[in-house]
């Protein structure tokens, strides 16, 4: 029993997330990822780097602030769109697929900006 006195889960036991939880949580972490994606390759530009992405690039070269404001609110539109289709399975799929994608461009990012640089 927990403290409060409700009976706690068994070992193993699958809880269920309050409904409309995880797929918030999930958005939110695509558009912190995004952000940081953004930042990190505008700190990355401004120790020597190129960016790799064409349109990036061009949008880059108009400033770097923004090229993070646009970047995050074009990523904030599409997370919120997915968010809101989450029922269908194709939007599901497709925004853990854009998180998981904006996490190993992070995790990349950070190894190349503080080990290599």
């Amino acid at each position: 029993m927990s403290p409060g006195g409700a009976a706690l889960p068994e070992a193993g036991a699958v809880t269920r997330w309050a409904p409309g939880v995880l797929p918030l949580l999930i958005a939110a972490l695509l558009v912190s990822f995004n952000l940081l994606d953004a930042l990190l390759t505008w700190r990355a530009l401004s120790l020597g780097a190129t960016e790799a992405n064409p349109l990036m690039s061009g949008v880059f070269n108009l400033g770097p602030a923004a090229a993070v404001l646009m970047k995050s609110l074009l990523v904030a539109a599409g997370a919120f769109f997915l968010w809101r289709l989450w029922h269908l399975p194709l939007a599901r799929r497709g925004m853990m697929a854009l998180t998981a994608c904006y996490g190993a461009v992070v995790a990349y990012h950070l190894v190349f900006q503080f080990i290599v640089l």
